[in-house]
């Protein structure tokens, strides 16, 4: 009789440790990082940041009727989806990281600071209740077959088979072990709601709708987006860099052309110059054309008059010797 009830209490003795020890690491991990963001005073400051610029948008928006304030686990994530009209790809996220780069660059390191925040958001409160209440019950389970076995339930002792070896082995595991060691949980757990309550209320968030695993996961990735969209801020005054370079390059080399630095009235004059240069220069191309030509010409007509006077001269010597 009995049998699987005791068979239950063995199986709790051998998992009971290991389960302990998760346990009480998962409370002490969740623990830590609430209160590494709890004592963060830059946080604050980049809070006070993201609060100026929401109160800002809140009173020129009608839809919000000028509401103050902002929530912390909804409003954060979408700084990144209010653009600005004049530029395309500059949000409410890049001003709040250009201002914390001009007013206070320490805030870019809290990503490396707050290492505790992303382990801690992936665990649940309401699980850490769970596995502490199933290590309650397997207490309570052993103690129960203790009194049954040892006769404080019925009255007498059990008289079944291994009963007082099943007292020696599990009494020691109930009195110094499991006792002990619920009761610490408890207490961790007890420390982990009170400052997980804690965190929640300096937010200004409702429990029922942010649990504090959430808040802690908001607040990692916030942290991670403000140090991209620095990156970004960084990269895009690069390229704003490099084309204001082109573009004084540019009126450089109109400066050295005369197109930019001299006058319409200096640049309209020589722009006559040049062409009355370039008439002068072909007319004295016409010029020297018309005197080869003349040159030829007289040179032709003095070659003619030669070969007459010679033809002249034969005929006249022909006539004295007939």
């Amino acid at each position: 009789p009995r049998l699987r009830q005791r068979l239950q209490a063995v199986f709790v003795e051998m998992s009971f440790e290991r389960q302990s020890e998760v346990l009480l690491e998962s409370i002490a991990q969740y623990e830590a990082g609430i209160r590494q963001l709890l004592n963060c005073s830059d946080w604050r400051k980049l809070l006070h940041i993201v609060l100026v610029a929401g109160n800002y948008l809140n009173s020129t928006n009608k839809s919000t009727s000028g509401a103050w304030g902002i929530e912390v686990s909804t409003g954060l994530q979408k700084l990144a989806q209010a653009k600005a009209t004049g530029r395309a790809k500059f949000t409410l996220l890049h001003w709040v990281a250009e201002v914390a780069d001009s007013k206070a660059p320490e805030l870019f390191s809290l990503q490396a600071r707050l290492d505790k925040l992303e382990g801690a958001a992936n665990i649940k409160l309401e699980d850490l209740k769970a596995d502490l209440v199933q290590l309650v019950k397997g207490c309570e389970l052993v103690e129960r077959e203790l009194k049954a076995s040892s006769g404080e339930t019925f009255g007498v002792p059990s008289s079944t088979p291994g009963a007082r070896e099943f007292i020696t082995a599990m009494k020691p595991f109930l009195l110094e072990t499991a006792k002990p060691v619920t009761e610490r949980l408890q207490r961790a757990m007890d420390s982990l709601e009170k400052h997980a309550t804690q965190i929640l209320d300096e937010h200004g968030e409702i429990p029922s709708k942010c649990s504090a695993s959430q808040l802690l996961a908001t607040a990692h990735m916030f942290c991670k987006a403000l140090n991209k969209a620095r990156e970004e801020n960084l990269l895009a005054q690069v390229v704003e860099d490099k084309k204001s370079k082109i573009e004084v390059k540019k009126k450089t080399g109109k400066a050295k052309n005369g197109d930019s630095t001299i006058s319409p009235c200096l640049a309209a004059t020589s722009k006559q110059l040049d062409k009355q240069l370039k008439v002068d220069q072909l007319n004295k191309k016409l010029r020297n054309s018309f005197r080869k030509s003349s040159t030829r010409t007289n040179d032709s007509g003095s070659a003619i008059k030669e070969a007459l006077a010679k033809m002249k001269r034969s005929a006249g010597a022909g006539i004295q010797t007939a």
